[in-house]
């Protein structure tokens, strides 16, 4: 797909509407955010009961001391596990928020669409390994061990730093994980990145900084939401811990799916603007 450079120019984008579109689609979709998003708030909530990874187990010890909590090695599995759940909540969600003509059998559409969950849960498991390159690379220069020799040093260090830019390179290619998502199987979804690769990078060019302005307020949105729902949780007391446990997990579940789909709608908002607006 090429397209020539008047095109390209002609194709605004704006910041004010990557920051509403998602906020305007839950609420657009409310229904269905609460249907689906309470069968899947569900179901964390019973998995953190059966791995004892439950609210008040991980976050409040004090109050943790009246509850059946027991450490466990299974934390990798459990949130392994976790990350399949999360995979099957944007691929129900991505399509509830952006199909209109599916009516409001939410239940239904999960139980018909479950191949495309398996392609969804690489994409997912990428974007959250490209994300956390900086993690990685932190801890490689952090604990490392001094090479005496400045060349092979200043190589060594220009190498792992490389990892703090991916991520901001990436959100420039969000509109194509939308893409992909409404990609049938593997091939399609491939095969969309490999024909737009290079049309959204030569159409992102100039629109780096807002790109990534945008990102960013809308993640303080989302951490704001987290640390807020955090601290009332937190700082409750009550004297029926265990109901007030379930009821603070199921919460806090169903707020880190407001906040997947937030993120979910951002990366369509930047397909409709950087992909489909551009092939008008």
């Amino acid at each position: 797909m090429q397209k020539d450079a008047s095109q390209i120019d002609t194709n605004k984008y704006s910041v004010v509407k990557s920051l509403i579109f998602p906020l305007w689609n839950v609420s657009d979709n409310l229904e269905r955010f609460l249907l689906s998003g309470s069968l899947f708030a569900l179901i964390l909530t019973l998995l953190s009961y059966l791995f004892d990874q439950t609210y008040l187990c991980v976050f409040n010890e004090e109050m943790a001391r009246q509850l059946p909590c027991n450490h466990h090695n299974l934390y990798a599995f459990y949130f392994f596990v976790k990350l399949v759940i999360f995979s099957c909540f944007i691929t129900v969600w991505y399509h509830l928020a952006t199909n209109k003509t599916l009516g409001e059998d939410v239940y239904g559409y999960f139980l018909t669409h479950w191949r495309s969950f398996f392609k969804d849960f690489g994409f997912l498991f990428i974007f959250i390994f490209i994300n956390l390159l900086p993690v990685v690379s932190g801890l490689l220069l952090l604990f490392r061990v001094p090479n005496p020799v400045w060349q092979i040093e200043l190589v060594y260090f220009t190498f792992v730093s490389i990892g703090f830019i991916i991520p901001f390179v990436l959100i420039r290619f969000y509109a194509l994980f939308a893409a992909s998502l409404s990609a049938g199987g593997f091939r399609d979804s491939w095969q969309v990145w490999w024909q737009n690769f290079r049309f959204v990078w030569n159409n992102t060019s100039g629109k780096g900084f807002r790109i990534i302005f945008s990102a960013s307020l809308l993640f303080m949105i989302v951490l704001f939401l987290l640390v807020s729902v955090h601290a009332v949780l937190y700082k409750s007391e009550t004297e029926t811990p265990q109901l007030y446990n379930f009821i603070a997990e199921f919460i806090f579940n169903l707020m880190t799916l407001l906040i997947i789909a937030l993120i979910v709608n951002f990366m369509e908002v930047q397909k409709l603007q950087i992909l489909e607006k551009s092939e008008k």
